[in-house]
């Protein structure tokens, strides 16, 4: 099924969605923001200039969230943010965020 909706309703949509999967992996705010703004696609220094913050610690904070949620790259990230957003979608009430939820969720959400 497409995506088909508003560029605002597209936006309450992912914000829902990563801070549902943000609950269960435990992530702070700060790296919530974090998973926002690279599926936004900015850049290191853009989302330093979004968050007040240098660019190296932007860098930083990144290998950090990345070494947490079990990824090695920008792509792999946003590529694990849209298996979250999707089954958000489909599911509606978020309930494929669970342990349970569909296999390719599954690893989506776990970090291993």
């Amino acid at each position: 099924m497409p995506l088909s909706c508003s560029p605002v309703a597209g936006h309450d949509l992912i914000r829902q969605a990563l801070q549902r999967w943000a609950e269960v992996q435990r992530l702070t705010p700060r790296e919530l923001d974090l998973a926002l703004e690279l599926c936004a696609g900015r850049s290191n220094k853009a989302i330093a200039r979004q968050l007040g913050i240098r660019a190296t610690t932007v860098a930083t904070e990144l290998k950090l969230l990345f070494r947490r949620v079990n990824v090695h790259s920008r792509a792999e990230f946003v590529a694990r943010c849209v298996q979250v957003i999707l089954a958000v979608r489909d599911e509606g009430d978020g309930s494929a965020l669970t342990e349970s939820g569909p296999p390719l969720l599954r690893l989506a959400i776990k970090a291993e």
